[in-house]
């Protein structure tokens, strides 16, 4: 039986290792199945038990103090530790293909795969806009852009979430194929039936608490502008470091009564299920879970015109998308949901239509196809770093 591994951050909460964790236990019927980790932490996702999971050596970092220069270089000294060991584990393996998920991983693969190795890797969030301005890992933009230049062309195929993923990385002369996230659509179904504390309505965002991304603030002062003349409340589900100052600022407008705070549910789609509208507010993205769920469950939806891929969905009835930063027309949305019935009826309809594009099965085989094809290549000779 032929051996692939994947390659991932962790298998914690989150739309990569969710979909990591779907594809590995599809794959599992046909080949050998290994899991790298570079996190020692709580694997919350289901996984075949033939499946085996092995996690690089855990590092700890000093970094109180220290200005961005220096992180940097505790980036790029970790970035190469991590490069030799997970250069060691492969060679020790001998996969006859590695699937790398995020950028990073892809690029610690990249930079030390073995000879006669084959990579698929996979391109997730937006270049432009999710490394702007930021660390990830400790590793600035240019790192991110001058590497993926020269590395990626080393792998047999690499894969972007989204069309808008795909163009971004077209810029920087990689061609990719475009294979979205998948739902599995008939097992949230059930789980949509589930029952809530809450029994008014309401307006639902779900997601990680991180305005620089994801806006939840803006959409707590969009509430706070039409709130006397909505009946509805707004719930949040979702927890993360900004919790607490979107929390304050909804007790500085006096709306603790009207907008609640659930904190993390691993069953987010009763909520979505039996809600007025789902607000998705982020700037930007690469293809979002939480989005397509939402849409999956027939619900009504505005959002933000969220960077690279909102695109990808323009012209079809099922979303009303507002500029990014609109806040007095995001407030004009909540209001329509509430007093124009037939318009949300009609993203309700739209959105079974556009979900269809996204079902788990269907994605899932188009990663098997592509799989099947490169494991079935003659082994190309990378040269390694």
């Amino acid at each position: 039986m032929k051996k692939i591994a994947f390659i991932t951050h962790n298998l914690c909460l989150g739309g990569v290792q969710k979909n990591v964790a779907l594809l590995a236990n599809t794959l599992v019927n046909i080949y050998a199945v290994t899991i790298i980790l570079f996190e020692n932490k709580e694997v919350v996702y289901a996984l075949d038990k033939s499946i085996s999971l092995l996690t690089l050596p855990q590092h700890t970092l000093h970094l109180s103090d220290k200005n961005d220069l220096e992180l940097e270089s505790v980036g790029m000294e970790l970035f190469d530790i991590r490069s030799r060991e997970l250069g060691t584990l492969l060679k020790e393996a001998s996969f006859d293909l590695v699937i790398a998920f995020e950028d990073y991983n892809s690029l610690c693969t990249l930079s030390t795969l073995p000879k006669k190795s084959k990579a698929i890797v996979s391109s997730r969030v937006s270049l432009e806009y999710g490394y702007k301005d930021r660390l990830i890992h400790l590793l600035p933009r240019s790192f991110y852009e001058t590497h993926i230049k020269a590395l990626y062309p080393k792998a047999e195929t690499v894969v972007s979430v989204s069309e808008g993923v795909g163009e971004e990385l077209a810029k920087l002369g990689i061609s990719s194929v475009s294979i979205a996230n998948g739902i599995e659509i008939e097992k949230l179904l059930p789980l949509a039936q589930e029952p809530i504390a809450y029994e008014g309505e309401f307006f639902l965002h779900v997601g990680r608490f991180d305005t620089a991304q994801k806006a939840q603030d803006a959409l707590v002062h969009a509430y706070a502008k039409v709130s006397d003349t909505l009946q509805s409340s707004l719930i949040f589900v979702g927890d993360g470091k900004d919790r607490t100052s979107v929390e304050a600022l909804v007790a500085q407008y006096g709306l603790e009564k009207r907008i609640f705070f659930i904190g993390f549910d691993d069953n987010p789609y009763k909520y979505m299920h039996k809600c007025k509208g789902f607000i998705f507010s982020s700037h930007y993205e690469g293809m979002p879970n939480a989005l397509l769920e939402a849409l999956s469950l027939g619900c009504a939806v505005v959002a933000y015109k969220f960077e690279p891929s909102w695109r990808e969905f323009d012209g079809k009835e099922g979303i009303l998308f507002i500029n990014r930063g609109d806040i007095e027309s995001l407030s004009l949305a909540l209001v329509r949901f509430e007093k124009e019935p037939i318009f949300k009826v009609a993203l309700e309809q739209g959105a079974q239509k556009i979900i269809q594009a996204y079902r788990h099965d269907r994605c899932q085989q188009q990663w098997v196809t592509l799989v099947k094809n490169v494991v079935s290549k003659e082994a190309c000779v990378c040269a390694e770093s």
